[in-house]
């Protein structure tokens, strides 16, 4: 399950937009107990013929220390 809540704009200027959002991450196994993962996203957003396009992403994660893997899919 992944959530990404609070999304705002945090600056405009051109065709650049900054954009922030909270995330967090449930992931299930049927032989582990849950692992919660929970951060922040920072974006740069370029204006483009086609609508907003992601220039760059900055994920922060918010644990003290991670248990178990991590991979692109859970952040």
């Amino acid at each position: 399950v992944h959530l990404v809540t609070n999304v705002r704009v945090t600056g405009a200027g051109g065709a650049d937009v900054r954009a922030a959002a909270s995330w967090l991450v449930w992931s299930f196994l049927r032989t582990e107990p849950p692992v919660v993962r929970a951060g922040l996203y920072d974006y740069a957003l370029r204006r483009g013929a086609g609508g907003l396009k992601i220039a760059a992403k900055t994920v922060h994660v918010l644990d003290d220390r991670i248990v178990g893997p991590i991979d692109v899919f859970n952040v």
